[in-house]
């Protein structure tokens, strides 16, 4: 996998944190919403040609979906593992998918206060990718 350490992501500067995927090989940012333009999410160069969406982990843990990586900031993000395919991805984190992973691993101080604008945001998100999945 590639990775990235809190020291490359200040290196980086990134206004979103899909800007930290800018020039990472097999990774591509392309907009959620192309008729809206503004979204941007994550995606990776398929085994099968095209783009597929990957497994997006927070702290070890499925997250959120790849359109949602924005409602993380750069600066509460110790640590960004990525793998771009299935056989580089270690089995704890394949989740039955034919795209890669993508592992946030955040600051211990974004973690330690109980409360965040960023865990309530992933939690909407993660709430609401699970009901469009289960229609």
């Amino acid at each position: 996998g590639r990775f990235l350490t809190r020291a490359d992501i200040e290196r980086r500067n990134p206004i979103r944190t899909t800007d930290l995927f800018h020039v990472m090989p097999r990774v591509q940012r392309i907009s959620a919403d192309p008729q809206f333009g503004g979204r941007q999410m994550v995606a990776m160069r398929g085994n099968r040609g095209g783009y597929c969406e990957p497994n997006v982990f927070i702290d070890g843990m499925i997250g959120m979906t790849a359109e949602d990586i924005n409602m993380l900031l750069p600066e509460d993000i110790d640590g960004v593992e990525v793998y771009t395919t299935p056989a580089l991805t270690p089995i704890e984190y394949q989740r039955n998918s034919d795209c890669g992973a993508i592992l946030f691993w955040l600051r211990k101080d974004a973690r330690g206060s109980p409360f965040t604008w960023t865990r309530l945001f992933i939690g909407v998100g993660a709430f609401l990718g699970l009901l469009l999945l289960s229609q």
